[in-house]
């Protein structure tokens, strides 16, 4: 299931936003009730969050999340997006695992709230936004690993959707009970 909020929070209209904001969150707290794994990916989080309503209720999941076997990522372009919303600070402090893209066009002081040690911001700051490095940091340090998913080709594309990936597999996808496993077996042969 996905949301695409960003109407809903560019919307002047509080009612009818918050309104929505409500019924798409008890929707997806219905969704992880019976402790599936479940993703749920915030793209541009310095928006959502810069919501009160939002950002109290993000706040919340992110205490119970793992509990119930779930996953939040938050994506921005800048760490000091988040400094800036009424909550990114308690926000940061919840996360236990950050993973950081390299981004060439960055000041250090976008990562200020971070407290990135010397090393993990020359990492950032000076790996070259191609190089598929990603800086992965929880509460035990930091690691630098190789995220090229190249290797995976066009199944790339499939696995990001999109109109792209429904044109190499069909839109009726959803509808093949096999699909998953014939994806599966063709992509990642080893598992099979």
């Amino acid at each position: 299931m996905g949301f695409d909020l960003t109407g809903i929070l560019d919307s002047e209209a509080d009612k009818e936003r918050m309104a929505v904001l409500s019924y798409l969150f008890r929707r997806v707290e219905r969704e992880i009730e019976d402790r599936r794994p479940t993703i749920i990916v915030i793209d541009e989080a310095w928006k959502a969050l810069d919501n009160a309503y939002f950002a109290e209720r993000l706040s919340n999941w992110l205490v119970t999340a793992r509990k119930q076997n779930t996953v939040a990522v938050m994506m921005t372009q800048y760490a000091s997006q988040l400094e800036r919303t009424r909550t990114g600070k308690t926000i940061i402090e919840a996360v236990p695992t950050q993973i950081l893209l390299p981004n060439i066009r960055a000041q250090p002081a976008d990562y200020a709230m971070l407290n990135l040690t010397e090393k993990e911001l020359d990492v950032l700051l000076n790996t070259g936004s191609n190089s598929r490095l990603a800086l992965i940091r929880d509460d035990q340090g930091s690691i630098v690993v190789d995220a090229d998913l190249s290797a995976l080709g066009p199944n790339l594309t499939i696995l990001g959707g999109m109109e792209k990936g429904e044109a190499l597999v069909g839109a009726d996808y959803r509808d093949r009970p096999d699909f998953c496993k014939r994806f599966l077996a063709r992509t990642f042969p080893i598992l099979t």
